[in-house]
């Protein structure tokens, strides 16, 4: 499940063209990235609500390629390709195909708790109030975002970590996460450093979109896929951050 949260994080802050290099400090860097995401995360605006992207990810003797695809406000697609084989996942709307088919065994049962179907509730944090998120998190460099070159571009680097009060409340481990982004503030790489340990996504396509192909959100006719139920949000959480003893 490390990959799916590589991917979710990934995608955050793909952001739209810009002519101008973003300006200010690391805070302010962080709060475009959160805008730019508004159109996926609650369909407001005229701009993109889907974003499709690519990437490979590494770390803890992973090696994989992703292909990841969101659209809001239901849909999914997810393609992991490593050395211990393929795995996808498709969700539209209320229905979920995962393959092989053989992993919907362990996978969080619907109604594990509560009413899995029940739409996620978005109401205590509005679009507007997505800029104030970077106050949750601290920030190693919070002036002027340092830049370093990162391939053929020059990106800002931006270290952050979340609050030690919010991290000892969801039981997180010590950690960090440093975004190179580019000078629209669009994500090329991603690092997680947790307990030692490195996790890194290099972002190799995305592509912002009002929609995506229909096709993308359900499985081809020869995939070998079961149906799946959608678990809800604290199953989740279950499976991702198991509690620690």
């Amino acid at each position: 499940m490390r990959t799916a949260v590589f991917v979710a994080i990934a995608g955050l802050g793909l952001g739209f063209a810009r002519a101008e290099a973003p300006a200010g400090n690391s805070y302010d860097v962080l709060a475009r990235v959160l805008q730019s995401f508004e159109g996926l995360v609650f369909g407001g605006g005229e701009g993109p609500r889907a974003l499709e992207t690519a990437l490979t990810l590494n770390g803890g003797g992973f090696e994989a390629r992703a292909r990841a695809a969101f659209e809001y406000p239901d849909k999914f697609f997810l393609d992991v390709d490593s050395g211990a084989g393929r795995f996808r996942v498709w969700r539209d709307g209320g229905q979920v195909w995962v393959e092989p088919a053989a992993i919907a065994a362990w996978l969080p049962k619907a109604g594990d708790s509560g009413n899995s179907m029940k739409p996620q509730e978005t109401g205590s944090l509005s679009a507007a109030q997505l800029q104030f998120l970077p106050a949750l998190v601290r920030v190693d460099n919070p002036g002027v975002a340092e830049m370093e070159t990162l391939g053929d571009a020059s990106c800002r680097v931006v270290t952050f970590s979340a609050l030690p009060e919010l991290a000892k409340s969801f039981g997180w481990p010590p950690h960090s996460v440093t975004l190179w982004l580019e000078g629209d503030d669009t994500v090329r790489r991603v690092e997680i450093q947790e307990s030692g340990r490195a996790w890194v996504a290099e972002i190799k396509r995305w592509r912002w979109a009002r929609s995506l192909p229909p096709g993308i959100w359900r499985p081809p006719v020869d995939a070998e896929t079961a149906s799946v139920g959608i678990p809800d949000l604290s199953a989740i959480q279950r499976l991702v951050f198991p509690v620690r003893e």
